[in-house]
């Protein structure tokens, strides 16, 4: 249940009273929950990597001061769009698999878990594999 009392529940604020902005976090055991972002214009972080979030098991220091930035923290790749929601893994790191010589959706779930789980991602991931013109060799 979203907001429930749990001992291990964190909130992080940022308040700018002057450009009337306000952003806050839920964390339970580390992990993002839930977040709001109030301001008087519609800039919001970018969706991919605030979407990322959600996946990863602890958030750091510099990513939960990126999260109530709103921008994703100095050195932090962009993951691109989210292609495995069960593993948080996005378009960005597919590509650079497959160009790194993964050739297959099981080479892709050994490196990087994605597909591996529910697999409603695979057809996607065979998209991008095809797309990028990987043929594995037969040995």
């Amino acid at each position: 249940m979203l907001c429930a009392q749990d001992e291990k529940v964190e909130w992080i604020e940022y308040f700018d009273k002057a450009a009337r902005r306000y952003r806050a976090a839920r964390l339970t055991k580390g992990k993002l929950e839930s977040c709001i972002f109030i301001g008087p214009g519609p800039e919001l972080p970018p969706r991919d990597w605030l979407a990322g979030l959600f996946a990863l098991e602890a958030l750091d220091a510099p990513t939960r001061a990126g999260l109530l930035a709103g921008i994703p923290p100095k050195g932090s790749r962009d993951i691109g769009r989210q292609v495995c929601a069960c593993f948080g893994v996005g378009e960005a790191a597919i590509v650079e698999a497959i160009q790194s010589g993964c050739a297959t959706t099981t080479d892709i779930g050994v490196r990087l878990k994605a597909g591996t789980n529910c697999g409603s991602c695979l057809p996607e991931i065979k998209g991008l594999i095809t797309r990028a013109g990987v043929v594995k060799k037969i040995a």
